[in-house]
């Protein structure tokens, strides 16, 4: 919901707003299918074929499939002729956190910043260039699809030309960095209001002490502590 909420006023104009009607359309069609021929018992190379290939298809990639012995195949997503990012796949259901390992080494050995990890009824986003860090966005799709909304922020940030730098920085980084400058300003705002709170709850607490000790200082400080972090 934050991420909509972000999102959406910040590049109004710039989501593919007039073809993302027909592309939710045709990816229901799609996604109603898989819904009723999958479940719990599809492994990974089911995942990646009739899950994750498609999806990236859908959403405008050209796919370089690679295979490699005793591990699920691979794919590194290409938009006009460039590396975007690779799209790993797990079996269904599996944790996905369990991929970003794997996300980070395909995506340093590839030169792209981002992974895209499906496990079948999920998609997660990793960042492949700050391996310090391990947030990600994960989108579940067939509510990603089925809503309206949440899919015109899925369809405007991860088609394969908003993850493309075609001049300047792609839209995805863009947005990102959006969303990293008002977390910044949440992070700030609350650090502020927490530091104001406690002068005003222990002054208040104080007010009615007995007497202004050095004990009653101390117990008013506990106590306003404890009043905030109950309502955090």
């Amino acid at each position: 919901d934050a991420l909509i909420g972000i999102v959406l006023p910040a590049f109004a104009g710039q989501l593919d707003e007039t073809g993302r009607e027909a592309a939710r359309r045709r990816l229901v069609t799609w996604h109603l299918k898989v819904r009723s021929m999958l479940g719990p018992t599809a492994g990974a190379r089911t995942v990646f074929d009739t899950v994750a290939m498609p999806l990236a298809f859908h959403l405008g990639f050209t796919t370089l499939v690679i295979t490699r012995a005793g591990t699920p195949p691979y794919a590194v997503l290409q938009f006009d002729g460039r590396d975007v990012a690779v799209l790993l796949v797990s079996a269904w259901g599996q944790d996905t956190a369990a991929a970003w390992r794997d996300a980070v080494k395909r995506g340093i050995g590839h030169d792209v910043r981002w992974c895209l990890s499906v496990n079948g009824p999920a998609l997660r986003l990793f960042d492949a260039t700050r391996t310090y860090s391990r947030r990600f966005a994960e989108f579940d799709l067939a509510l990603a699809i089925d809503d309206e909304v949440s899919f015109s922020v899925f369809w405007g940030l991860l088609r394969g030309r908003a993850m493309a730098a075609a001049d300047g920085r792609a839209l995805l980084d863009r947005a990102i960095e959006l969303c990293e400058r008002h977390r910044a300003a949440i992070r700030d705002s609350l650090k502020r209001g927490v530091h104001q709170a406690l002068i005003d709850l222990g002054e208040a607490f104080l007010s009615i002490a007995p007497q202004r000790s050095r004990r009653s200082a101390d117990r008013a400080i506990d106590e306003s502590l404890t009043v905030i972090y109950r309502i955090l």
